[in-house]
């Protein structure tokens, strides 16, 4: 992997950005991360699932 990969260097940057809102403070920065965990999770359960026959169908 190059070291300049801009794709990774994005990722660094956004890390950063989301770092130094919390004044990188390694507690808050945590409590960041789990309540943003637990808000995609509570995104993911209120969408529909597919029945595990209509996946297969479609894998088909």
């Amino acid at each position: 992997m190059k070291k300049d990969d801009p794709t990774i260097q994005s990722v660094r940057d956004a890390r950063h950005q989301i770092s130094a809102e919390v004044g990188h403070d390694p507690q808050k920065l945590v409590e960041y991360y789990q309540q943003r965990q637990q808000r995609n999770r509570q995104r993911a359960d209120s969408l529909p699932t597919v029945s595990s026959h209509a996946a297969q169908d479609n894998a088909a």
